[in-house]
């Protein structure tokens, strides 16, 4: 449980993640050193998940085919060299997005359910204000029964599901996610995306996180939280000071 922050501490401690639903590796940061950062560190931090990872829409300027493109999957044609340009000119890298950027289709390397779960997440985003502690339920939920997801049925019953867990509308997130506003939630986190390496892509403070497997270690995110917490003014929390090894 989280504990009252102490009066006059900082500026919370600002945690960015890019990723999707797809990768296994973000869906094992999610599971693990995210959610229980969000939930034994709400007070600390704001944080924002960036809801798009190695997507990419096929443009006339870095190409990009969804020939044979599957529906659950790695996607065999998906293309690291064409995701990188289209970056460039349609993400957060580009001051001015190419006419085409968000017509084209949608390449997710981890087939069509890799676009369609990170679309809902991204509608569950929208639905909370974006408050974090309120729509990491449902991407933590997601993310443990994305395998589940092999069929348009079972994406209903499985976002359904871990709606009403969650505590959110199922059929409102469903028709976000199935319409055209999960189309315009998507293309905006797309725009958002900044240049990436690979996924998960996280920073605190502004400073990319070296290790998104533990939670607790020397370079794992709450001891990054705790420091730029200190950093800030912050006094510690226990948490923070079992991290220190203060208690």
């Amino acid at each position: 449980a989280a504990v009252a922050v102490a009066a006059g501490a900082g500026a919370k401690v600002q945690i960015d993640v890019y990723g999707m639903a797809g990768c296994p590796f973000t869906r094992a940061f999610v599971e693990g050193p995210l959610s229980e950062t969000v939930d034994v560190a709400s007070e600390l931090i704001e944080m924002r998940l960036h809801a798009f990872g190695n997507s990419y829409h096929a443009t006339k300027q870095c190409g990009g085919s969804a020939k044979d493109y599957p529906f659950a999957g790695y996607f065999k044609g998906y293309d690291k060299t064409v995701r990188e340009c289209w970056d460039g000119i349609c993400g957060a890298a580009a001051v001015e997005p190419a006419e085409d950027c968000f017509s084209g289709p949608l390449i997710c390397q981890h087939g069509a359910t890799d676009g369609m779960v990170t679309t809902a997440w991204a509608c569950a985003k929208e639905m909370t204000g974006e408050v974090a502690t309120e729509y990491m339920p449902f991407v933590h939920c997601t993310s443990l029964h994305f395998l589940e997801v092999t069929s348009e049925s079972t994406y209903d019953s499985v976002m359904s599901g871990c709606a009403k867990a969650s505590g959110l509308d199922a059929s409102q997130l469903l028709n976000c996610a199935r319409g055209s506003q999960g189309k315009r939630l998507q293309d905006a986190e797309a725009r958002a995306t900044v240049p990436h390496p690979a996924v998960p892509f996280v920073f605190v403070d502004g400073k990319e996180l070296q290790d998104t497997h533990c939670v607790a270690c020397g370079d794992g995110i709450m001891q990054k939280v705790c420091e730029a917490w200190r950093a800030h003014g912050g006094q510690d929390t226990p948490t923070c000071q079992g991290i220190f090894g203060l208690i």
